[in-house]
């Protein structure tokens, strides 16, 4: 597999793994907040929901100060990794041999610079170089599973478009043969309802016998697409509840945050929460919808809930997929959660409005940056029994050096490019050999040696390669760089 493909996959899946987890806790989080605001406006749970689409239209890294990653969720997840890190290696240098780990010498560390050994050392062999070549041939094979998983994503990712695209051309065929009304009372009345919410122009207005149930689509041409027979079916008043209910999702743009759905749910189709979000968000925009049109043509939650409810009998029980437009019957929305909202509608007061709209602000701005910025070292604290690098500091050294004995500095995995000077009574840990590896830049020339004994200055030798610090010939006291 190409480079270009490894690298690209390398940061897909760490967007991808950042962004699933942090949509599916803010997913738990909207969902147990929009059953606490049950008895709010419809409008106002719509807008919860739409929180996590901006979730998913957000850098997973965004991590503002006030966010709940710095002061929650990153401290938190912080702990438990530093705690699940220093058990397992206590558990591992517990059942290691003795003579593995000795004094303060560093284990479970490779340095990858070249070494001059000393030539009256036999080498002895070990499975250091084993234990290497395992590493490279796992990293491999999850270098190419990782590949292999980014293109199944971006083919799935290429089909949802693509049935999008298939459908919304089925549309936009349909609408080359349906009928336009551009004058009678039909046209007259929906021009009428423009006017009422605000707008000077109202929507092309399409009668088709290929439609069952009322809509709304196109971004450029909005249109609004009605079954032929339903004006002969219903009575004054009814159709123009109809034509207002399209009317305000016209007015309130939900065609482009439709469309933004779509996008949000081609990159997360493998997340089920995501459908999950998507979905209550199409049921939360309809019942946002019925609320507003009650209360603009001000009539009775009863007459308007017999409406819907005599369009769904005409329409015999089908709704349209939502793809690149709104029905007045999305499908998945649940016919009888909207007639029992239509029916205690009651109108919100400002208090409660306004209340509601500062709760929505305070809740995007903490829940949607999950990410915890890059921490600020602590200086060490005297008493401390052990530190973490990267968690506490940035580098190796600086740890060492912020450190006081007996101390034990615990390193997570990764190549640290640097040259390392050694305290006494303080010791290193990493967390595997082959992946938490020291590098000190250009190898060391003859005579030089990495780690030599404080106690008697004789240099420590390895026997194989790799360098493991394992396979020392330790001579007591602690160790320090020098070159």
């Amino acid at each position: 597999m190409s480079v270009f493909i490894e690298n690209l996959s390398a940061l897909w899946s760490g967007w991808t793994a950042a962004l699933s987890w942090q949509v599916a806790a803010l997913v738990a989080v909207v969902a147990l907040a929009s059953f606490c605001a049950r008895r709010m406006p419809a409008g106002f749970r719509y807008m919860l929901w739409l929180v996590i689409v901006i979730k998913v239209l957000l850098p997973p890294s965004f991590a503002p100060v006030w966010g709940i990653g710095n002061w929650g969720i990153g401290p938190l997840w912080g702990e438990i990794e530093k705690s699940e890190l220093i058990s397992s290696q206590e558990l591992s240098h517990a059942a290691a041999p003795e003579d593995s780990v000795n004094g303060d010498i560093p284990s479970g560390i490779t340095f990858a610079n070249e070494i001059v050994a000393d030539p009256q050392a036999s080498p002895t062999p070990t499975k250091a170089g084993n234990a290497e070549k395992t590493a490279v041939s796992v990293a491999k094979h999850s270098i190419d599973i990782r590949s292999v998983l980014f293109l199944v994503w971006l083919a799935g990712s290429a089909v949802f478009l693509l049935f999008v695209g298939w459908r919304y051309r089925k549309i936009m065929r349909m609408s080359r043969c349906a009928r336009l009304v551009d004058e009678g009372p039909l046209r007259i009345e929906l021009e009428r309802l423009a006017l009422n919410i605000g707008k000077r122009n109202a929507p092309d207005l399409l009668l088709s016998d290929q439609v069952k149930s009322p809509f709304l689509f196109g971004l450029v041409q909005p249109r609004i697409v009605l079954p032929a027979q339903l004006p002969q079916i219903l009575s004054e008043s009814e159709i123009r509840n109809v034509l207002l209910h399209e009317l305000i999702h016209w007015k309130r743009r939900d065609l482009i945050v439709g469309w933004v759905q779509l996008l949000t749910q081609a990159v997360l189709w493998f997340h089920p929460l995501m459908w999950l979000a998507n979905h209550r968000i199409r049921h939360e925009r309809e019942c946002a919808c019925d609320e507003a049109a009650i209360q603009l043509a001000d009539c009775q939650p009863k007459n308007y809930g017999e409406s819907l409810l005599k369009v769904l009998l005409e329409s015999k029980g089908s709704a349209p997929a939502a793809i690149g437009f709104l029905g007045i019957f999305e499908k998945n929305t649940k016919l009888q959660s909207r007639v029992e909202g239509i029916m205690n509608h009651r109108r919100p007061s400002m208090r409660t409005g306004a209340l509601g709209w500062v709760g929505l602000i305070i809740f995007a701005m903490v829940f949607l940056p999950m990410a915890a910025s890059q921490p600020q070292k602590r200086p060490h604290k005297s008493g401390s029994r052990y530190l973490v690098v990267p968690d506490d500091y940035q580098s190796i050294q600086t740890a060492i050096d912020n450190s006081t004995a007996p101390n034990t500095i615990y390193v997570r995995p990764g190549t640290y490019r640097e040259k390392i000077v050694m305290k006494d009574g303080v010791s290193i840990i990493g967390q595997n050999p082959a992946t938490t590896i020291i590098d000190a830049g250009d190898p060391l020339s003859a005579g030089e040696f990495w780690c030599v004994c404080v106690a008697c200055d004789a240099p420590l030798v390895p026997w194989n390669w790799p360098w493991s610090i394992s396979s020392f010939l330790p001579c007591g006291g602690c160790i320090r760089s020098r070159t």
